[in-house]
């Protein structure tokens, strides 16, 4: 069926990416999930297995660090020297370039701090571009969306949930067994890595982690849960990489680990994401709501604004969340993506199930409205490689960098094809429907795919589709947490806000502590001087009685 003839307007692409939050600090806990503890969850601490010492994040758990924030600005800065405005852009007849951006995140602190510093980065490169070559609106604005992201959370204070899960225990542990049974575990085995995690660490009382039960297989439990120390890799693995990453951390966790030790650990971690995390009920009911975001901002040509002019070449949504927001998007729109090394470990083929998400990666859309195609990418940092100095275990990455690989579908029977550089594929279609023809087309197939598989997630989807037509505008209602408008002018501030507040923290307490010093002493002056009074007394008593008797 032949497209419909559309007059060329403005804008001509509209990005979309999907980004996960900064390197943050790790909580050093976990849980051996055995089936005797499914009643009654037990909370086990690194320490008391491997001896040696954590590291000193110097920020609270699943903070972002002034290293990562740092690391992220330049990200941001990468996105818009080449990604944004890359050569393959639209620009007008004199050369300008005309970009509006909207950015949404998340409510948890590292993901507002992320938003912040991407925000920044991009803003500097905006700011030394002369403004005959560009012009940009809403750099300095980050909405902060909780209904989107957290669809079904019921907390004490939080407001209430929009949606209601309608699958069965049974469903999910069901898609999660078949699931274990497609994702191969590590070509290094389980028991090797315990191994050398133990070498290089030491052992503490409650070790060593090899002589433990389900060490030589990954095991589940009847609710579809590894068994045994296999989770107190994931923790490592994010230790072992974050406290090198961030660049500020003094000693690193595993200190005399190689960088080979650091990425064969970290497989692991990504091992268990994308075979707890992808395929199964609980990742679509939270997929399909991001899937309906990423549709309605990619057919969108027009982004809340204050200029009212809206004669933008290119639109920018950027979603900033987590590697399960990622996951779950992955398993409504069916796509894969093969990192390059050093993160790539596995044999050829083994690893085409593993979805890896470093932490600043993103998943990257692209509607081109002339040609009606879309592109799909993925953009993530190496911060660790190998060093050319012997002195020296690897090189780390500061500047904010990206690689980038194309996604794939897993049931591609569309019209696709490879950019030049073979880092974004391009998808096409001949047929439409709802509205949506070529490259939407074949991401709004794979959604409906997801609904007939997944039917438990059609009434929360129906909910999300139907609030608004219009790309992202979920607006709060009374009961829901307001999206905020952060300045990025202020966020430099932050940080020294946070020291400031510190030190008047410490000064109250020795003022207080002087206060109470100082009342001592005037307490136990009047005290002694009372004493003495009374003793003066006593003895001109004494001698007016030895008076009266002489």
């Amino acid at each position: 069926m032949s497209k419909p003839e559309e007059k060329l307007q403005n804008p001509r692409r509209h990005h979309v990416l999907f980004l996960r939050h900064c390197v943050r600090s790790v909580k050093p806990t976990f849980s051996f999930n055995l089936e005797s503890e499914l009643g009654h969850h037990k909370t086990r601490f690194v320490k008391d297995y491997i001896a040696s010492p954590l590291p000193q994040w110097g920020v609270p758990n699943d903070w972002c660090s002034p290293g990562s924030l740092k690391f992220l600005r330049g990200t941001g800065e990468y996105l818009m020297k080449h990604v944004f405005l890359s050569d393959s852009e639209p620009k007008d007849k004199d050369g300008k370039r005309k970009i509006q951006f909207q950015i949404i995140s998340d409510t948890a602190h590292r993901d507002v701090d992320t938003s912040l510093a991407i925000s920044q980065g991009m803003s500097k490169i905006a700011a030394e571009t002369p403004s005959s070559r560009l012009e940009t609106d809403g750099l300095s604005r980050i909405n902060l969306d909780f209904k989107l992201f957290n669809p079904y959370k019921e907390g004490k204070n939080d407001p209430p949930p929009m949606c209601k899960k309608t699958f069965s225990k049974g469903r999910k542990h069901k898609d999660i067994f078949d699931r274990f049974k497609k994702v191969s575990s590590p070509r290094d085995g389980l028991y090797s890595t315990l191994k050398r995690v133990q070498k290089l660490g030491g052992t503490k009382k409650k070790g060593p982690l090899t002589l433990m039960d389900y060490v030589s297989n990954v095991t589940l439990s009847s609710h579809a849960i590894p068994q045994g120390p296999i989770h107190i890799l994931k923790v490592i693995g994010e230790m072992m990489l974050y406290s090198r990453a961030m660049g500020d951390i003094d000693p690193v966790y595993l200190p005399d680990a190689t960088l080979d030790d650091t990425y064969r650990i970290l497989q692991w971690v990504f091992y268990l994401r994308s075979a707890l995390g992808v395929d199964n009920v609980e990742s679509a009911s939270r997929g399909i709501v991001f899937a309906d975001a990423v549709l309605k901002a990619l057919q969108s040509r027009h982004l809340e604004s204050s200029n009212d002019k809206q004669d933008f070449d290119t639109l920018v949504t950027i979603f900033v969340g987590h590697d399960s927001d990622m996951l779950a998007l992955s398993t409504i729109f069916g796509l894969r993506w093969n990192l390059k090394a050093p993160y790539h470990r596995g044999k050829t083929g083994d690893d085409n199930e593993y979805m890896m998400t470093p932490p600043g990666s993103c998943m990257h859309f692209i509607h081109d409205f002339e040609s009606k195609k879309v592109g799909l990418s993925y953009l993530y940092p190496v911060y660790l490689k190998e060093s050319s100095n012997r002195k020296k275990k690897y090189q780390l990455n500061t500047k904010g960098d990206l690689k980038t690989v194309p996604m794939r579908l897993v049931n591609n029977t569309y019209d696709s094809k490879f950019s030049e550089d073979k880092s974004v594929m391009w998808f096409d279609s001949d047929d439409h429907a709802n509205g949506m023809f070529g490259g939407m087309h074949v991401l709004n197939q794979e959604l409906q795919a997801s609904l007939q598989k997944y039917p438990e997630v059609l009434d929360c989807y129906t909910k999300f589709a139907n609030e608004s037509t219009a790309a992202i505008s979920y607006t709060p209602s009374s009961v829901e947490l307001p999206r905020e408008t952060y300045d990025t002018e202020k966020a430099e501030h932050r940080l020294a806000l946070r020291f400031f507040s510190l030190i008047g923290l410490v000064a109250t307490f020795l003022v207080l502590l002087l206060l109470w010093s100082f009342k001592r002493k005037c307490c136990t002056s009047s005290s002694s001087y009372k004493k003495n009074i009374a003793y003066y007394k006593k003895v001109k008593t004494d001698e007016e009685v030895t008076d009266e008797k002489q």
